[in-house]
């Protein structure tokens, strides 16, 4: 198939898929998406431990704002501190005044996304998407986050359709945006889509391109290095994820030892997740002493994380007999940790309690014979003393 068909059927399904969404939403669609966003959250998501400003959270929430465009600036004020409920009643209340306002439905499609609602979230981005189909390039990708497959592809597609059409493609922002969304794209062809036919000559394609549209994305090197490795290029691998690492960790580095100021919301440039896919490259690449220190700065900014709790075990397990001491502290934090605050990652889970059951079992073993040597030794001490008397 070439690019042009694919293109073709890929607006086919976007179309459809659209029409998909559009059923259960148009019938009292203003009310279904109020109802959504009325409800209390069950469960607030872990935040970082980053505090905003006192005065300016104090601030959002006494004092009133007057328009609708003031109300979605507070909501988005409160997701960034991560007070989910506050933005909650912004959200509501912005969507009581105009329930198919597109800024709002987006807001509060991310603000589900945020407190792991996915299902709800997909139905304010399709509401969105309806009202808007040919504007605004930011719903298809948050959308694409949240779909598998197929579906997500061309919710991508779409979205980079909208935004190389945007009077301000040539901004620096927009192209970095660009090009995180085919760093997805070549992600979807590794995983989800691996089996077709076509999948490592557009994973390539993609990783390429984003690489194109921005030499300054440390995701896009981090995306080649990944393809490098599926194909077991492992030097080549080892070269483009040095690329991406030398954008931003010496200056992390810099900032942790309290050399250089960074940003109090957003210490690192590069986001948790995409730290968290550098260091298991990084460890599969046998480069544990840097995958360490990365993880040491993650659990800084979060140390509610099952997975960086996880990773800092299995890097020092696969360190040898010297490190195993450090991977049963790590294991067993990760697994309290997950009974506090579960991940819903059974695989993970199930990995650590096998690590932990070996490590464990190889503890008793020692400790046994620690035993049997200080009997031994008990045994010769008292033969000397009978000896001698």
């Amino acid at each position: 198939m070439g690019v042009s068909e694919m293109k073709c059927k890929n607006r086919l399904c976007k179309d459809k898929l659209v029409k998909q969404w559009c059923k259960p939403l148009l019938v009292k669609q203003s009310c279904k998406i109020l109802k959504i966003i009325m409800k209390p959250f069950k469960k607030q998501p872990v935040g970082r431990k980053t505090k905003p400003l006192a005065a300016v959270k104090k601030a959002i929430k006494t004092d009133k704002p007057e328009s609708l465009d003031e109300i979605l600036k507070r909501a988005e004020m409160a997701i960034d501190m991560f007070d989910y409920s506050l933005a909650q009643k912004y959200c509501q209340k912005a969507l009581e005044i105009d329930a198919d306002n597109v800024r709002a439905l987006e807001l509060c499609g991310s603000l589900l996304m945020e407190v792991g609602m996915p299902e709800k979230a997909i139905q304010c981005f399709g509401r969105a998407i309806t009202l808007q189909p040919e504007q605004g390039y930011k719903k298809y990708f948050s959308v694409a986050q949240l779909l598998e497959g197929s579906d997500s592809v061309n919710c991508y597609l779409k979205g980079i359709e909208i935004a190389e059409k945007d009077d301000g493609a040539s901004n620096s922002g927009i192209h970095k945006e660009i090009s995180s969304a085919y760093c997805s794209l070549s992600e979807l062809y590794m995983t989800d889509l691996c089996f077709e036919d076509n999948a490592e000559s557009l994973c390539e394609q993609y990783v390429k391109k984003s690489i194109e549209l921005d030499e300054t994305n440390p995701e896009a090197y981090q995306s080649y290095a990944n393809f490098l490795l599926v194909k077991d290029q492992k030097a080549e691998a080892i070269i483009q994820l040095e690329k991406s690492l030398s954008i931003w960790f010496p200056q992390f580095q810099l900032i942790r030892e309290g050399k250089a100021q960074g940003d109090p919301v957003e210490p690192c440039p590069v986001n948790y997740s995409a730290r968290l896919t550098t260091v298991k490259l990084l460890v599969e690449l046998e480069r544990y002493e840097t995958a360490i220190e990365i993880l040491a700065g993650l659990l800084e900014e979060d140390d509610e994380c099952v997975q960086t709790w996880y990773l800092l075990g299995w890097a020092n397990f696969l360190q040898g007999d010297d490190f195993k001491g450090n991977a049963r502290f790590y294991l067993k934090k990760s697994h309290e940790v997950n009974s506090k605050h579960p991940c819903g990652d059974e695989e993970m889970v199930k990995h650590i309690e096998e690590l932990l059951n070996e490590l464990n079992e190889g503890c008793e073993i020692n400790e046994e014979l620690e035993q049997d040597g200080d009997d031994e030794f008990e045994d010769v001490e008292t033969s000397d003393e009978e000896m001698e008397a």
